[in-house]
């Protein structure tokens, strides 16, 4: 039994010095600094929703209730059959009822392609209907906009209720890791994957890389973001 608690906590002290080097590599959303001017940007939200009326009552709320409004909000029904769509339209959100599902798509991508096409803003922030932003999230976001050349993919913390909950940091980390954002090649690395829960990109740079599109084509240049 000793041997195993010696080798336990050899194992454990081992894999912190290992990962250090990656944990070093996160990155914070930015501190708002005081006084300073905010760049004047047009941020679109951009919302996919399947039967998320009680997810829609939480976050929409939290967009609308900003100091800092974005330029629009716009929810895709994605042939919900609860009061998706009612809930939109009553917390200020434009409605887009999704079309018909085209046989190469996935549902969630194509929600959001629609999104984007009708969206007019000069940023796109695409966030999942079981987010919610905290207050000053849309200043914090508008100075990410400094880093024009960049896709900005942030993972939202996960609001634990109860205690056992603690247990879903081991799947989160394994999403971290997944990605291939943070290995040790940086920038230089293949297949870098960006988190969908929330994405905020440069209008002009979705479009150029073929936005959501580019999921239904066999990437073969491991340079080129996957969205």
């Amino acid at each position: 039994m000793e041997l195993f608690i010696w080798i336990y906590i050899g194992s454990t002290l081992a894999s912190l010095l290992i990962s250090w080097p990656v944990y070093a590599k996160f990155r914070a959303v930015p501190k708002i600094p005081t006084g300073e001017k905010l760049p004047d940007i047009r941020i679109s939200v951009i919302i996919p929703a399947r039967n998320e009326e009680k997810n829609l009552k939480v976050l929409l709320p939290t967009i609308t209730g900003q100091s800092m409004a974005p330029h629009e909000i716009i929810v895709v029904d994605d042939n919900s059959n609860d009061c998706t769509s009612d809930i939109a339209k009553d917390n200020g959100a434009t409605l887009i009822q999704g079309m018909p599902l085209p046989d190469e798509w996935m549902g969630k991508q194509w929600a959001v392609n629609q999104g984007a096409k009708v969206a007019t803003g000069d940023w796109l922030l695409f966030l999942d209907a079981d987010t919610a932003l905290e207050d000053g999230a849309i200043e914090k976001l508008t100075l990410l906009s400094r880093e024009p050349n960049r896709v900005h993919s942030i993972c939202p913390y996960h609001q634990i209720e109860k205690k056992f909950e603690e247990l879903s940091c081991f799947f989160n980390v394994i999403m971290l890791l997944g990605t291939n954002a943070f290995s040790l090649k940086g920038e230089q690395g293949e297949g870098i994957g960006l988190f969908g829960q929330m994405l905020f990109v440069k209008r002009a740079d979705y479009e150029k890389v073929g936005g959501h599109e580019l999921s239904l084509i066999h990437i073969s240049e491991p340079t080129r973001p996957r969205l």
